[in-house]
């Protein structure tokens, strides 16, 4: 198996205004977070294998690469496996 995704999430400005749930209506203060817009590319390439018998049991193993298109944006590295027996 071969996967390779490209995603471009967009997020323009925003404020995130936060309240106290047990002191709501009594006055209390309100906080105000800002956002800022941003735009951020990354990808995904994996590689993986499947083995299944007769039995309907499947082990699948998965080594998969990521990271970000920025200069600071770093790499991740991951392995999966999983069993799995049908009835």
């Amino acid at each position: 198996m071969a996967r390779l995704e490209y995603r471009r999430a967009f997020g323009g400005g925003y404020n995130q205004i936060l309240n106290y749930a047990d002191l709501a209506g009594s006055g209390s203060p309100s906080y105000t977070l800002p956002g800022q817009a941003q735009t951020r590319d990354s990808y995904t390439a994996a590689l993986g294998l499947r083995a299944e018998n007769e039995s309907l049991l499947s082990i699948d193993l998965e080594v998969q690469l990521g990271g970000g298109f920025t200069t600071a944006g770093g790499q991740t590295q991951s392995f999966r496996a999983s069993v799995k027996q049908g009835f």
